[in-house]
């Protein structure tokens, strides 16, 4: 029976979410991987969740204990239980899923299409083995901890969280259909992303990523659209002003300092790539717009 659900949520009273903070994901290090949402779940009979299909964003759930069943749009069924994954790609097929034990504990996340971390695996959806389970719900559990949000250092502590929270979900999803070949050179890619991360104020021109990738400019350009979506040089850039987010966002830093910091001589240049990123200004995303010096 071919169905068509649309976007809808009916949680029974007695379930419990515990979703992430808003500010977290508006300008923390899930920001910059494009999570829009994301939470941990237990569900009780009579709560269901519909997602439709052709979504802004691609789908992820892991079975914690307990176990949940799904309906397709095309009336397929299936029963996802503990430490089992189902990941739907945005443009894949609407589904309804709900809880069939008295208690079904998951977590979830919603991650934008344009995540360019993402290499999706599958045309529509996909169940299979989460390795990481344990690791995955350890690192969202403490970003949603009370006291960790009652601490001063929480920031830093939720983005580190955060940072490792990606290391887990990177290594479920982004090489699971990949040859040997090309699982090596997208690690690749992603010792650059992380030497980037590390030294975000030198200079990552064309022929500086093209050395670290061992690659001829041509070549490196190819292969990251194809993995990424993204070229090389506009993805160092991301990676660059995300970081200057999150030292406007958290710290006590100028613009210029920032600017500065990731690799901008110059604050009008730094002023637009921010502004055409982000939506705003570096001094609106610091608070303190007289800080610009």
């Amino acid at each position: 029976m071919q169905r068509n659900f649309r976007e809808q949520n009916i949680i029974s009273n007695e379930s419990r979410e515990r979703l992430f903070p808003v500010d977290l994901l508006l300008s923390g290090y899930l920001n910059e991987l494009k999570i829009r949402q994301c939470g941990i779940s237990s569900l009780r009979k009579g709560s269901f969740i519909d997602r439709p299909s052709h979504r802004p964003y691609h789908i992820m759930i892991i079975t914690i204990t307990g176990q949940g069943e799904f309906i397709m749009d095309d009336g397929t069924a299936f029963t996802l239980g503990k430490g089992e994954m189902f990941f739907s790609k945005s443009d894949g097929q609407g589904h309804r899923h709900y809880p069939v034990s008295d208690e079904w504990r998951l977590c979830w996340f919603q991650i934008n299409d344009d995540a360019s971390w993402i290499i999706p695996f599958t045309n529509d959806y996909t169940i299979k083995k989460c390795e990481y389970t344990e690791e995955i719900v350890h690192c969202m559990g403490c970003i949603t901890e009370e006291q960790i949000t009652q601490n001063e250092d929480y920031s830093a502590i939720q983005n580190l969280q955060s940072q490792l929270l990606y290391r887990y979900l990177k290594r479920t999803l982004s090489q699971s259909a990949l040859s040997r070949r090309e699982a090596a050179c997208v690690s690749r890619f992603n010792e650059l992303w992380n030497e980037i991360y590390r030294n975000p104020g030198d200079d990552w021109n064309t022929d500086v990523i093209a050395r670290f990738m061992n690659m001829s400019r041509s070549q490196s350009n190819r292969l990251c659209q194809k993995y990424f979506g993204i070229s090389p040089a506009e993805k160092a850039r991301e990676i660059k002003l995300s970081i200057a987010y999150s030292f406007l966002y958290n710290l006590d830093y100028s613009v210029a300092q920032v600017a500065e910091a990731v690799g901008y001589s110059s604050i009008p240049a730094f002023t637009v790539a921010f502004s055409r990123m982000f939506g705003i200004t570096p001094g609106e995303a610091s608070g303190d717009i007289g800080r610009i010096r």
